[in-house]
């Protein structure tokens, strides 16, 4: 996995990875760049871990085809919204006034699935992506109407709150439970051949000739790059195109100059 990277110049770490191969070729940012909002090393690696592993999920999401989600894994997923605003004003609800005119805009009767879609659709669509869900229409739009009402529940509960009323707020109890969707294990078939076996077995032949071990942590390092790159350690899986979008992001991402990407990268 790759690690998070420290900004010589602020010092603050972020998470730089490169999209998989299949998915830039559809159109996916080649490489995604992210302030992880700390110099501390240990934090920086733990928000890393959590912001990958988000990642897995989201590109989960961006390969599978549109689809129909169960209901109550709609109404699961608008409660992990109402608890995320209730999480920004858990200590301090601000004033009365503020909350009764959002309960006033919030309790429109007349409104339309256009226009709710245009007032949720953003967050709707980074909830299904963090998910790893990728809805069809229908269920998109059954997603927003759960968060519209969520919504209007959360600006009442609010609005008591501002009151000085703390108690708990019992409709949060008709969620259920959000169970994450889990990124399938790839379970190696025997026939496949990953390119970190091939390299082994060249490491292996290397060394039992004599040759430099550093030579070996050169192609080692090199290999890495390119399976980081492609998003996969199956080497038949790795095509002419994979490389050629492999070598230009090394020259235009990386700097390196056309000189040593042909003769040390496409050496290995």
């Amino acid at each position: 996995m790759p690690s998070p990277i420290k900004h010589p110049k602020t010092g603050v770490y972020y998470l730089t990875v490169r999209s998989p191969s299949d998915l830039v070729r559809s159109g996916a940012r080649p490489v995604l760049e992210e302030s992880l909002r700390t110099k501390d090393p240990a934090e920086a690696k733990r928000r890393f871990a959590l912001r990958y592993e988000e990642l897995q999920q989201e590109w989960q999401a961006m390969r599978s085809g549109p689809g129909m989600i169960p209901f109550a894994q709609l109404v699961a997923l608008a409660g992990e919204w109402r608890r995320v605003l209730d999480t920004m004003v858990e200590q301090e609800p601000g004033e009365p006034q503020l909350w009764a005119i959002l309960r006033e805009k919030s309790s429109v009767p007349d409104a339309t699935p256009e226009g709710l879609a245009k007032y949720y659709g953003d967050d709707a669509g980074r909830l299904l992506l963090k998910a790893g869900l990728n809805a069809d229409d229908y269920s998109r739009g059954r997603l927003i109407g759960q968060m519209h009402i969520v919504a209007k529940e959360w600006v009442d509960f609010q609005h008591r709150r501002s009151q000085g009323d703390f108690r708990p707020d019992q409709l949060v109890e008709r969620f259920p439970a959000w169970v994450p969707t889990k990124v399938p294990e790839q379970i190696p078939s025997p026939a496949d051949f990953s390119i970190t076996e091939a390299f082994k077995l060249w490491e292996r032949d290397h060394l039992a000739n004599g040759k430099p071990e550093r030579t070996a942590r050169d192609f080692r390092q090199k290999l890495d790059s390119l399976r980081t790159f492609v998003g996969h350690d199956d080497a038949r899986k790795v095509t002419p195109e994979d490389i050629a979008l492999w070598c230009d992001d090394l020259r235009h991402a990386k700097s390196i100059s056309g000189r040593k990407v042909s003769q040390k990268y496409l050496v290995v």
